[in-house]
């Protein structure tokens, strides 16, 4: 498997997560301001930028070196490197009560949480893909139903409908124009415009049940989806739902999106007209929904009913004011950004396990004799970034190892040395180096605050400040940078081993631009 893989299955994994939880912020918060401004529900340009705001949620969500969250990511840390070592020392260690422990069962525990962790963002990978083809074979089988459906209804002459009063003058020339094909079929239907590129008015023949006055009206609501372009509105919108089918909230704003539209024609075909005509085309909403047994979303009579035929007994029905349009504009934008400033909490990539109580630390790397070995900056280890390593970030290569951390988080020296400088600069923030001699420097940026002065003493893994992200820094970490006589140095020829520590992400770029291990010095 690539080594890439894991962390682009984890991120993907998380990312859907995150989208799930802010499509559910996002539907009741849509909910509340129905509620304070009812017009709200025809405003298919609302519920439209809702759906594109969770969309930009997983997005960005699966945009790599983001670092702009407001809260603390959420590591997933896999048990990839428990070794002999650390199974023994889980076996030695006695349980807090006292009890004797089995012998391996820290092992088994150990291995299967590893094959669990290890196994569950393929399982969802897995289950993502048949639900996308299962979805997709459903939209594919109702296409062909009513490409069937088409295809068995008869072609009706535009001027005949005319001369039989089913439509006007006015219509029967919208219609030509538009090049609308008009066919007609014995089939318990709703009248509907099917089709974006070839559409077609299909009309069932229980319609002449109707008056035609009622007819009339009919005709003008599919005429108004036509001018509206709503089919292309509702095309975009099933295709966002068919990636997100695995999201129940965001079926939510696919059904206010598809009852948008209908209460969008239904005014533009009420509009000025009289009491008695608005309820004539209530009567013939109602009458017609209840001939409708086929449901694929029908144009004329599937979605808010009740609330349709309410809307129509209004004279002048609710217009969303410019506070609503504003405040919902507003929202919109808000929610945008708020989907890049929350979801890293969900959607981090997995790490390996970090230092710290009931982890064992591993061997370091050998070094020839004489070499001094430092001690790590930070109590607790995740690496983020190796030395070397060329991105987008750093097109020349990174100049050194950055460990993230909690802004404030303690900062060690990482050996016995002198402070020769510390300052604040645009690029490095709060930065100190320190003189370990022999030529050998370290330098340790971005920090939120130094704990000792220029010319100082420091004692190896005394502290001498708190980690941040002052300078040019994504988020809080450490950078920590090694100079032997001036020269820039993988701090890893000194540092034990980083591997266990760092991103499965990190890791998998290392590796593939550096195969070996730095040599030692």
């Amino acid at each position: 498997m690539n080594p890439l893989t894991p962390a682009i299955l984890w991120t993907f994994c998380a990312a859907c997560a995150s989208s799930v939880l802010f499509a559910a912020l996002v539907v009741a918060t849509l909910t509340a301001a129905r509620g304070r401004w009812p017009a709200l529900a025809a405003h298919r340009s609302v519920w439209t930028m809702a759906q594109f705001a969770v969309a930009t949620c997983l997005v960005v969500a699966l945009l790599p070196g983001r670092g702009t969250s407001v809260l603390p990511t959420v590591q997933i840390a896999p048990l990839q490197h428990a070794d002999a070592s650390a199974v023994t020392m889980a076996r030695a260690a006695p349980p807090p009560d006292g009890s004797a422990q089995p012998a391996g069962e820290a092992e088994e525990a150990a291995a299967t949480a590893q094959d669990v962790l290890q196994a569950l963002p393929l399982v969802f990978a897995g289950a993502y893909a048949i639900g996308l083809l299962w979805f997709a074979g459903r939209r594919f089988l109702s296409w062909k139903r009513w490409r069937g459906i088409r295809a068995a209804a008869e072609p009706v002459d535009t001027a005949m409908l005319h001369s039989s009063g089913v439509c006007t003058g006015s219509q029967a020339r919208e219609i030509a124009s538009a090049g609308l094909a008009v066919r007609t079929i014995d089939a318990p239907i709703s009248p509907l415009l099917l089709g974006i590129w070839r559409p077609c008015l299909l009309l069932p023949r229980q319609m002449e049940r109707f008056a035609p006055e009622q007819q009339r009206m009919i005709i003008e609501h599919e005429l108004a989806h036509w001018r509206r372009r709503d089919g292309w509105w509702l095309l975009a919108a099933n295709l966002l739902q068919l990636l997100f089918w695995f999201n129940p909230p965001f079926r939510k704003l696919v059904q206010g999106l598809q009852e948008a539209v209908e209460l969008g024609c239904d005014d533009t075909v009420l509009a000025g007209r009289a009491q008695h005509e608005r309820k004539a085309y209530a009567a013939a909403l109602v009458a017609q929904f209840r001939l409708q047994h086929i449901g694929a979303a029908p144009a004329f009579g599937a979605f808010g009913v009740a609330e349709r035929v309410a809307r129509m007994r209004d004279a002048v029905p609710a217009r969303l004011g410019i506070t609503g349009r504003v405040t919902s504009g507003a929202g919109a934008v808000v929610l945008a950004f708020a989907a890049a400033l929350l979801q890293p909490a969900f959607s981090s990539t997995a790490a390996l396990p970090v230092a710290g109580p009931g982890l064992p630390q591993l061997a370091p790397m050998q070094a020839e004799p004489g070499t001094p070995i430092w001690g790590y900056p930070l109590d607790r280890l995740h690496v983020t970034s190796r030395y070397g390593v060329v991105s987008s970030a750093h097109p020349k290569g990174h100049r050194g190892v950055d460990f993230g951390a909690r802004r404030g988080t303690p900062v060690h020296a990482v050996a016995p040395g002198r402070v020769i400088e510390t300052g604040r600069d645009e690029r490095y923030g709060i930065y100190l180096r320190v003189d370990h001699g022999e030529g050998r420097e370290s330098m340790m940026a971005h920090l939120n605050r130094l704990d000792v002065r220029e010319g100082e003493q420091v004692k190896s893994g005394q502290q001498v400040g708190a980690a941040g992200a002052t300078g040019m820094a994504t988020g809080p970490h450490v950078h920590l940078e090694y100079r032997r006589d001036g020269q820039l140095r993988d701090p890893q020829l000194l540092l034990p081993d980083l591997d266990p520590y760092t991103t499965v992400k990190a890791l998998a770029l290392h590796r593939a631009q550096f195969p070996s291990k730095p040599h030692q010095e």
